[in-house]
């Protein structure tokens, strides 16, 4: 059974499944479609033991409420971390949004290093990421030889290799920032402070990395940033996806740090906060690149934002109930306010898993939509 969730926040919920010969708990309660063999009359349903349920999702959860509350009824709940590359997404950046490196001369390149600005490593919680800190983007590289960081902006489609592994289903790969997973503290550069460094690996991203690498493009997918929902005296606040900015990136062929690196970005930047900033060799809080701080000031040049209004990845929960049942309901106790599902799809699936095979790896076609409280649009 997949859930999918199209709701405006975070996920916190409860779940229980119940199959036929439990009171509805509250929140969404969705009915299975009846089938032959059911009984007309009143019918029981008989929750599925938690033991027998193994629930995971594409989104990444809080360590401090994993998603293996939501087999319970009491006060615990699940909920997705916060401005960190495994959250739900509802919006993307989709133009002037790319940065751009030139090597000082061709070398067979093995990583980058991103110094975000962050302050201090936060858990996957959120805290202490800044607006504009990059959490997902997509990778790319080329071998032509070039005059300039910004000649890189001219070259065809053709001459850059993107990456093919990663993050990201189908040919749309992408390199996700998990504060628990792919960074690390770094002390040394000014006293009683750290920031985070993210290393990419490159070897992880391609699956044929090229040799003789001139140039890197950073095509920024989504940045954290400040959401404060509309209430009765405040309006809507949404700056996730609506800047962009980092302290340093380092480039290394083998163990070696490159030297004379030169930046360029297709959007404009803050007074100060230029791209040359990104390869200065430093990585203070003070010395950053930075988009504008207020877009509506060169909107023409400013990140532009995507706002689908619903969520289009990192939004499933997929149960597995460890053997073929008649399922005839499934109970959504909500847990707190941000994050409580809205609205959502429901599917299953009584497709029989191989070795080493898990929900997730079902495809689209072979789930079975049986609910949804989606309202689709008629013409």
């Amino acid at each position: 059974m997949k859930l999918k969730q199209f709701a405006a926040g975070f996920l916190a919920a409860a779940m229980v499944v119940t199959s036929i010969p439990a009171a509805g708990l509250g929140g969404i309660t969705a009915r299975a479609e009846r089938t032959g063999g059911l009984p007309d009359g009143p019918v029981r349903y008989r929750p599925i033991p938690a033991a027998n349920m193994t629930i995971t999702a594409d989104w990444k959860c809080r360590e401090d409420a994993p998603l293996d509350n939501m087999k319970s009824d009491t006060a615990n709940f699940a909920l997705s971390r916060y401005n960190t590359g495994g959250t739900p997404r509802s919006s993307m950046l989709e133009d002037n949004n790319n940065i751009y490196i030139k090597l000082n001369a061709a070398a067979d390149l093995s990583k980058l290093v991103w110094w975000t600005d962050e302050d201090n490593v936060s858990g996957g919680y959120g805290w202490n990421v800044h607006n504009g800190t990059i959490t997902r983007f997509q990778i790319s590289v080329t071998t032509e030889s070039v005059d300039s960081a910004e000649a890189l902006e001219n070259l065809a489609a053709d001459k850059w290799k993107v990456q093919t592994e990663g993050n990201g289903k189908g040919e749309s790969k992408d390199v996700r920032f998990d504060s628990n997973e792919n960074s690390n503290e770094d002390e040394a550069y000014e006293a009683n402070n750290t920031t985070v460094a993210h290393e990419i690996d490159l070897s992880e991203y391609f699956s044929q990395l090229p040799t003789g690498i001139t140039g890197v493009r950073i095509q920024v997918l989504n940045t954290a940033g400040t959401y404060t929902p509309k209430t009765a005296d405040k309006e809507l606040k949404d700056e996730r996806d609506t800047f962009i900015n980092g302290r340093e990136i380092s480039a290394y062929a083998g163990n070696s740090k490159l030297t004379d690196l030169t930046a360029y970005v297709d959007f404009a930047t803050e007074s100060g906060c230029t791209a040359d900033k990104l390869v200065d060799g430093t990585i203070a809080k003070d010395n950053k690149m930075s988009s504008l701080l207020n877009p509506s000031s060169n909107q023409a040049q400013s990140p532009v934002k995507h706002d689908y209004g619903k969520y289009f990845a990192n939004n499933n929960i997929y149960f597995d109930i460890g053997e073929t049942k008649t399922l005839g309901r499934l109970t959504y106790v909500p847990g707190i306010q941000n994050g409580s599902v809205r609205r959502c799809n429901i599917y299953t699936s009584n497709k029989t898993l191989g070795n080493g095979e898990t929900v997730e790896d079902i495809t689209d076609e072979e789930w079975n939509l049986v609910y949804s409280s989606v309202i689709t649009s008629t013409f």
